[in-house]
């Protein structure tokens, strides 16, 4: 670069503004316009995300060196700034929440699903053990006509037994009169043959 092209690009006795950028070059934009008449718009605003804090001397030095300025920096433009990036900040922790949130949520979905398959199993394993239980009634049912059959045969019995004992009397009755019979004829026939 030429001598003359350098004195015109890095007068004497300027500085380099990029010295004062901070480390994060990382800036808002957004369209605008001037800040002072005629406001023609076209502007195209840049603002660092990291602040560039100067000392109140700083400052004075700055209004000297530039003379009027019609917007100087307004109060409550730097908490403007730390509200827009608190708000980033907490617009990406409630993602993050909602992710976890997300998470949660289809980990519960999935335990209901575990849920409702192991109550269909259960309820199916009512439905069998209801149907074994309507079986045992049959079963049951059917051993008490069975003991009430027997129950009846046993009184038949029974009554029968009665039956059975009178005529054992009987023929016992009747044996002890043979026998007596038997003894008296006997009896008589000793008494002829004497």
């Amino acid at each position: 670069m030429s001598t003359a092209a350098n004195a015109v690009l890095n007068p004497p006795g300027l500085f380099d503004v990029t010295a004062l950028f901070p480390a994060d070059k990382r800036t808002y934009r957004y369209p605008g316009s001037l800040t002072a008449p005629p406001c023609s718009e076209g502007v195209r605003w840049h603002l660092f995300k990291t602040p560039v804090e100067i000392s109140a001397v700083q400052a004075q030095a700055f209004k000297g060196i530039v003379g009027f300025n019609s917007r100087y920096v307004q109060k409550g433009v730097g908490e403007s700034i730390k509200a827009v990036e608190d708000g980033s900040k907490e617009v990406a922790a409630g993602s993050a929440l909602a992710d976890e949130a997300g998470k949660a949520l289809e980990a519960i979905m999935a335990s209901v699903e575990a849920v409702t398959q192991q109550l269909e199993q259960n309820s199916a394993a009512a439905e069998e053990v209801s149907a074994a239980g309507d079986e045992m009634v049959k079963t049951n049912d059917g051993v008490s006509t069975i003991v009430e059959q027997n129950s009846a045969a046993a009184e038949e019995m029974a009554a029968n037994s009665s039956e059975v004992n009178k005529v054992v009397d009987r023929v016992a009755e009747v044996a002890l009169q043979n026998q007596a019979s038997t003894q008296q004829v006997s009896a008589s026939a000793d008494g002829m043959n004497a």
